[in-house]
């Protein structure tokens, strides 16, 4: 009788530069890991290019799987990267990156409405993105999709669901856990995406991924979070003030709390994470 086979689990990790993805076994053991460069690193990227770097890292870490019971598959990506596709999932517009500072006028607005506690001020902000979008778009057919929003549909999980980390800079509110009633002032709500915690489960990987992969039973997707906090999380602290500091393209700061903080003026954020906040910022002080 053949024994079970042990479990195995996928990380997607889309930076800047490039998609890493790892997989890892149910002790936390690595599999394998791989690291795709992303061509196109301007501040506006194609979303499907985005998707296809995806599908190859996919393509190369699977098979080393075929020993495993492939569980779930987790995306983490940048803050603040936007875009729109209409209801069925079709793009309309290119990813405006978390770097991209094009909507000063629409901050301006965001800013005489918007209350300081919001991770939505500034002009690279996903709402300000958003509005941007508003004002160049002439349908009123759409959605609008962070970037692992895009990834994880472009896997199988339903178009229009997002995690509390990622919204946070598209104006949701992790204390009241709720999108705001201001932002009626600004946009159609209707827009939105739903929000669920980060790490609930959202979906499968679809029938036809599942075929193209050889893999008998779907593996779930589950919400990530933003590419800063999946660094926190993996260096496993847990204990309230504990920090971490990451360099990348930018230098972000992330400092376990028991209690949020927002003050736009410096900078500070607060995300929600299980039953903590991680109080943190960023800098251009990076590696770009």
């Amino acid at each position: 009788m053949r024994s079970e086979r042990p479990s195995a689990y996928i990380g997607i990790d889309l930076g800047s530069s490039a998609c890493k993805l790892i997989a890892i076994d149910q002790d936390s053991h690595i599999i394998i890991s791989q690291r795709i460069i992303i061509e196109d690193n301007a501040t506006e990227q194609n979303p499907e290019h985005q998707w296809q770097t995806a599908l190859k890292g996919l393509e190369q870490l699977i098979p080393h799987c075929s020993d495993y019971q492939l569980k779930a598959i987790c995306v983490d990506a940048t803050s603040g990267s936007v875009m729109l596709t209409n209801e069925q999932g079709r793009l309309i517009t290119p990813i405006l990156m978390y770097n991209d500072n094009r909507a000063i006028e629409q901050s301006l607005r965001i800013a005489r409405i918007a209350p300081d506690n919001t991770g939505a001020q500034g002009p690279t902000s996903g709402l300000a993105k958003l509005c941007y979008f508003q004002q160049q778009t002439k349908t009123t057919d759409y959605q609008l999709l962070h970037q692992a929003d895009w990834i994880n549909f472009k896997l199988g999980a339903p178009l229009g669901i997002t995690d509390e980390n990622n919204a946070l800079k598209t104006a949701y509110d992790p204390v009241k856990r709720h999108w705001p009633g201001w932002l009626d002032q600004i946009i159609n709500p209707k827009v939105l995406p739903s929000v669920v915690p980060a790490g609930k489960k959202i979906g499968r990987l679809s029938p036809a991924l599942c075929q193209h992969f050889n893999i008998e039973e779907a593996p779930d997707i589950i919400a990530g979070t933003t590419d800063s906090i999946a660094g926190v999380l993996a260096t496993g602290i847990n204990k309230i003030g504990q920090a971490v500091t990451s360099l990348g393209s930018t230098l972000t700061i992330k400092l376990i709390s028991d209690k949020p903080i927002f003050k736009a003026e410096q900078g500070l954020y607060s995300h929600r994470l299980g039953q903590h906040w991680l109080i943190g910022g960023a800098s251009n002080t990076g590696g770009a």
